[in-house]
């Protein structure tokens, strides 16, 4: 009765009310569930050693990601130094034409330090890819650990993990074996 803004009944008003009902509802579990109920709680407690078993093998996999990342960085890092010391020998070596070169008697032609300059080029490339492949393992590796900014995560001078291959052909890693 009214409307939604004003009604003619007040709160403690109790005009045209109808009688009150009492209704009883029951409902009735059988008592038999014929193994439903069983095979559901064998099941469920299979469903979550399964989670466990998952959350556990995302952990294995995400240790291995960042141990994969951090040695690609290592890997990285030893080439961008190997690269460096390659050029600054041909550098020198450069040099050393340039003066055998300017020495007639030396036997050096012009042909030869063009070979060298030409290899150099090839030196630098070199350099240059190894510096990038050291910038992308850093990045990988920050991505793989969430480490905040842009500097390069510090490494370890550690041995590198053993690898072997047993009699039945199973790979054998000895670092991840004495390390867990």
């Amino acid at each position: 009765r009214g409307t939604v803004v004003s009604s003619p009944d007040s709160s403690g008003s109790l005009n045209d009310l109808g009688p009150f009902y009492r209704v009883e509802l029951k409902l009735v579990q059988p008592l038999w569930t014929f193994g439903r109920l069983d095979a559901t709680e064998t099941l469920a407690r299979e469903g979550l050693a399964t989670q466990k078993a998952r959350s556990a093998l995302t952990g294995q996999n995400v240790a291995f990601d960042a141990s994969r990342a951090y040695w690609a960085l290592a890997a990285a890092a030893a080439g961008e130094a190997i690269a460096r010391n390659m050029r600054r020998d041909f550098d020198q070596l450069q040099r050393e034409v340039e003066k055998r070169v300017a020495d007639e008697s030396s036997g050096v032609s012009d042909a030869d330090l063009f070979e060298v300059r030409t290899s150099s080029y090839s030196i630098d490339r070199l350099f240059l890819d190894a510096l990038e492949l050291r910038r992308t393992a850093a990045d990988a590796l920050r991505v793989v650990l969430n480490l905040p900014g842009e500097d390069e995560p510090a490494l370890v001078h550690e041995p590198p993990p053993s690898v072997e291959v047993d009699e039945a052909r199973n790979l054998v890693c000895g670092w991840f074996d004495n390390h867990e």
